[in-house]
């Protein structure tokens, strides 16, 4: 222990003698590895973890699909949702909402668009999220004709000031005048960062088949995977198409998981921005391998002194692997700092290309000084 400490001690005097090629390898070690980390960082919230809903592997969304007119990922109509929903062996229950244009209008406060949603009494309890403040919709109708909302909390925080008596007080969306009967907790905003949910109001067998605006999700029955659950959405989407032929002829479905459907978007680019990150960080330890070896070119001489007064071949080894191992401690420590910072995302990305094409000129510099030299 007394040798490592010694070591590290001798280690971090070199590099304190030789400031500018160490603010160069820990600058770059800091931008590569800041880099990969951030993106490591989103790629692990947005496709690596769980939903943040009970069971979320049984959550999933059913689209309407159409190979005549090219069609994959079409909302369903609102009457066959009942026929989705109706298979029970296969659902254990489905919730249904359409998006609605609404603008929040208060006295004193411009009016403000937001993102809404009006959706059936059982939402929260498919997706297995209940309100922070108020209870909610009942769960008793599917629709009711009661005009309620539930706002986010967002929503609450931003307009409302965090008035904690916000239940039962009035909000009006669209000139009409709801009662806010609960608070989202934060950070929910499903779907598409919804910051009102109104209640269902209208009864969705009483419309047409071929209608196609309505979303759902549909929480599977413990043991039922989604391939199951296709194979019977296919067989009662044949035998609707053969019963109501104008409507639902050529018109099937399919079940999508909720974690890809959200991250179906994002999943290919995160992936790939990950993967330029590694190999930036690759290049980055490159350059600095380069620079080690640039530097270990002038402690020739030292090392050759150390040699002849005793210093075994592994003496010497275990030093310069201590250096190392030091100089990667602190790129690091300074690289996982520069993540911390949200306005360094961009620079963490566009910044380590630069920095390396500075460093790799530079090492080129050193290189022809030092032959010269010799």
């Amino acid at each position: 222990m007394d040798t490592l400490l010694q070591d590290v001690r001798f280690g971090w005097r070199q590099l304190r003698r030789t400031p500018g090629f160490t603010i160069a390898a820990l600058l770059a070690l800091a931008l590569g590895i800041g880099a990969t980390t951030a993106i490591f960082t989103v790629l692990d919230r947005v496709v690596l973890r769980p939903l943040a809903y009970p069971d979320p592997d049984r959550l999933t969304m059913i689209w309407d699909t159409n190979a005549a007119k090219g069609l994959s990922h079409e909302r369903i109509s609102p009457v066959t949702f009942h026929d989705y929903r109706s298979l029970k062996h296969i659902f254990a229950d489905g919730a249904g909402w359409w998006y609605p244009q609404v603008n929040v209008t208060e006295a004193g406060k411009d009016p403000l668009r937001t993102n809404a949603v009006e959706a059936s009494g059982n939402f929260f309890s498919v997706i297995g999220v209940q309100p922070l403040i108020g209870s909610g919709f009942p769960e008793s109708t599917f629709y009711s004709s009661d005009l309620i909302a539930v706002i986010s909390h967002r929503l609450w925080r931003e307009r409302f000031d965090s008035d904690p008596s916000i239940v039962g007080k009035p909000i009006t969306l669209s000139s009409i005048v709801y009662t806010v009967v609960g608070v989202m907790p934060p950070g929910f905003d499903y779907p598409n960062g919804t910051d009102v949910w109104q209640r269902l109001q209208w009864d969705f067998a009483q419309h047409s088949r071929g209608a196609h605006f309505v979303e759902s999700l549909f929480r599977l029955q413990p043991g039922v995977g989604v391939e199951y659950a296709n194979a019977e959405l296919r067989a009662l989407t044949t035998r609707l198409g053969g019963e109501f032929k104008a409507t639902n002829a050529d018109w099937g479905a399919r079940a999508v998981p909720l974690a890809h459907e959200i991250e179906g978007y994002f999943r290919p680019a995160l992936f790939a921005l990950f993967g330029a990150a590694a190999f930036l960080l690759v290049i980055t330890c490159t350059n600095v391998a380069s620079l080690l070896l640039a530097r270990a070119t002038v402690r020739e001489r030292e090392v050759a002194v150390r040699a002849a007064i005793g210093a075994s071949r592994a003496r010497l080894v275990r030093q310069l692997l201590t250096e190392s191992a030091l100089l990667a401690c602190l790129g690091s420590a300074l690289g996982v700092a520069s993540k911390a910072g949200a306005d360094l995302s961009a620079g963490m990305i566009i910044g380590p290309p630069v920095i390396v094409g500075v460093l790799a000129y530079g090492l080129q510099r050193v290189r022809v000084r030092e032959v010269l030299v010799t």
